[in-house]
């Protein structure tokens, strides 16, 4: 019965450290996916900006047209906004998955751009960029008070 417990115990243990690792590990993949998304934000008032962009997952004439549009007719450089939520999933047989929400009053209008990121790899694979209005609700922003509309 005492070599039992201290299996146990043991196995116990072993499996703490192993969850703990992969915790850190999907951290540190969710802070390259952030970083990713952040380097984006901070400079979509560059044409060369579509090039981060992978043409497996993007039209890159369609992502530069809108941010052109965003450039020329919003006033990027002076919008007001900031980072808001992220929405970590894993789909059943699918991928690990996080998407980062981002919103900004601009000269055109009041925006909410959302990033969504493969982390199953080491390096993050940037597979989806939407525009949507921030007054459009969206079920995935888990703490709404953060929002720029319930910050007015």
């Amino acid at each position: 019965m005492k070599n039992m417990k201290q299996t146990l115990k043991l196995t116990v243990i072993t499996l703490l450290i192993l969850v703990s690792c992969d915790q850190k590990e999907i951290s540190e993949r969710h802070k390259k996916a952030k970083n990713a998304a952040d380097y984006i934000i901070n400079n979509l008032d560059k044409p060369e900006i579509v090039h981060k962009f992978p043409d497996k997952h993007f039209d890159k004439t369609y992502i530069a047209k809108n941010l052109s549009y965003l450039r020329e007719n919003c006033d990027w450089k002076n919008r007001n906004g900031k980072y808001v939520d992220s929405f970590s999933q894993k789909k059943i047989g699918g991928d690990d998955r996080i998407t980062f929400f981002y919103e900004f009053f601009l000269k055109c209008d009041s925006i909410r751009i959302i990033f969504d990121y493969i982390v199953e790899n080491e390096e993050p694979e940037f597979v989806y960029f939407g525009i949507e209005q921030i007054e459009k609700p969206n079920k995935m922003i888990i703490n709404p008070s953060k929002q720029l509309l319930n910050n007015n």
